[in-house]
Parts: C-alpha cells; sequence; structure tokens
C-alpha cells in the first residue's frame, strides 16, 4: 500500500505541474485547442494598444505575439466592459521597475478589499529580480504566507509567488525544451503537433502576472464524481500483463473562467 500511495502522490504532483503548464497558455487556437483556456487568452484581448512606454505594444499582444478578441465564445469588441483587458506590458528586454509595477497595479485595481489585485506571480528569476533589485529600500512589506503555504512578498497588500511554470527563460532556453515536463506534456496533449515549449515574445525575458484571485473575478473548477475523483476503481485500475504488476490511472477534469478586465500582466523583463 505504500508503493500505491506513492505513486499515487506522484500522479497529482504531475497533474499539479501540467495544470500550472497550462494556465499561462492559450486553447482556442491551432495545436493548443485540448489546452485549458488560460491566462494568456484571457488576458490578451488586443484592446487599448499603447506604443508609448511603459506598453511599448501598439497591437496589445500577448507573449505569444498574438491577440484573443473572442473569449469563451463572445466577441469582446461586442460586449466591451470587463471583457477588454489592459494593454500588456512589454519590457523589450528592459528592467522591471517600481513605477511600472504601480502602473500595473493600478490598472486593475477598482476598490480596496475584494476588487483590488491580491496575487502578483512571476518566475523565479523574476522574483529574484524583484527581490534583489527594490527589497532593499523597504517598498515592500513583510514576508507573508497565503492560502495553499505558499510564502512571498507583499506588494500594496498583494503577495508576490513565483512558479517554475511561469512562462521566462527557464521554460524557453534550449528552444524551449528545458524543461522535460513540459516538453512531455505538450507533446502528448498536441500528438507529437507540439514538441517545445513556445517562446513566442519572451526571449531570455521573465513574465509577471497581476490577478485578481477570487471568485468571481477567478474561478477553477475540478470534477469531483468518479472517474475524476482520484479512487483507483474498477475505472481507475489497469490490466496489466505481468501478475506483480499493478497498473492504475489518475484523471483530472477541470475548467478555468476568468473576468479579464481584473488582471493584467507584462512580459520580457530581463533584470
Amino acid at each position: 500500500m505504500k508503493l500505491v500511495e506513492e505513486r499515487v502522490d506522484s500522479a497529482y504532483m504531475q497533474l499539479g505541474a501540467q495544470t500550472a503548464i497550462q494556465l499561462y497558455l492559450q486553447g482556442q487556437s491551432g495545436n493548443y485547442v485540448k489546452v485549458m483556456n488560460g491566462l494568456l487568452e484571457a488576458l490578451t484581448s488586443g484592446a487599448n494598444g499603447n506604443a508609448a512606454a511603459p506598453y511599448n505594444n501598439a497591437a496589445a499582444s500577448g507573449w505569444d505575439g498574438n491577440t484573443y478578441p473572442i473569449y469563451g465564445t463572445l466577441t469582446r469588441a461586442t460586449f466591451g466592459g470587463r471583457l477588454l483587458t489592459p494593454c500588456p506590458v512589454n519590457f523589450n528586454g528592459t528592467s522591471i521597475t517600481l513605477p511600472v509595477m504601480e502602473t500595473m497595479y493600478q490598472l486593475v485595481n477598482f476598490g480596496s478589499g475584494e476588487y483590488e489585485p491580491n496575487i502578483i506571480l512571476t518566475t523565479a528569476v523574476g522574483l529574484g529580480y524583484i527581490r534583489n533589485n527594490y527589497q532593499t529600500q523597504q517598498r515592500f512589506q513583510n514576508v507573508t504566507v497565503a492560502k495553499g503555504g505558499f510564502r512571498g512578498l507583499e506588494y500594496n497588500g498583494a503577495v508576490i509567488l513565483s512558479s517554475r511554470y511561469a512562462p521566462g527563460s527557464y521554460l524557453t532556453s534550449s528552444s524551449g525544451t528545458n524543461d522535460r515536463v513540459a516538453t512531455r506534456y505538450l507533446t502528448y496533449t498536441t500528438s507529437g503537433a507540439v514538441t517545445a515549449y513556445p517562446t513566442g515574445s519572451l526571449s531570455t525575458g521573465e513574465s509577471i502576472w497581476f490577478m485578481n484571485a477570487r471568485k468571481p473575478q477567478i474561478k477553477y473548477r475540478i470534477s469531483k464524481n468518479a472517474p475524476f475523483n482520484g479512487s483507483l476503481d474498477d475505472d481507475g485500475f489497469i490490466p496489466s500483463a505481468g501478475n506483480t504488476k499493478i497498473v492504475g490511472k489518475i484523471l483530472l477534469a477541470h475548467n478555468l473562467t476568468v473576468l479579464p478586465g481584473y488582471h493584467t500582466y507584462g512580459y520580457n523583463f530581463q533584470s
């Protein structure tokens, strides 16, 4: 039983990594239609393009170089409102600065409490840039522990967290083949059509995401019904050719919905 528990735990860790990879991708075009409809398409409406600093993004394109004028089958220009998003900031290889962070924060700050960002997420390298550049200036509040036990800095009350699978130099290095989990997941999901993480407009830079991770601004749903409830019952065990082997599967059915106008992001900062 101990071995079964270890294997099941490993399977759940794999599902967690795959979910984190999908979170920042799109799932409506090309070879990615089997991927979750992630933050890339949700937060890149193509509206509010701005060629001036700090945006440097006349087309309001995302880190993959594309825009997504339709989200959740809705044409954003028709409905307007919070379906339209702020222009993503293209750092163009420059440094992340406090004035730009404040600009991005205020773009999606609609009042204290439930309508202000509470999560700022970046890569591990990106968090290192922020910590090294600005923590000594005491512009950031104490280290805090967010729900789920994640530790991070605080900025304007929002917790700054890092993720291995946020788009950045780690995933895009070696032409997008640096992380085995990411490349295997994309290869299997796209039936071999995509064998590397997309580099897009990231070059060797990092991304940063300002999010209001509260309901209804973001909802992440998982099914608890069989065969998606984690039980290795008749649907979970797979017949094996060897009488000393137990083969099972862990399945996940999930869905992400976002109110786009409450969040924003930037990409390709390198210091």
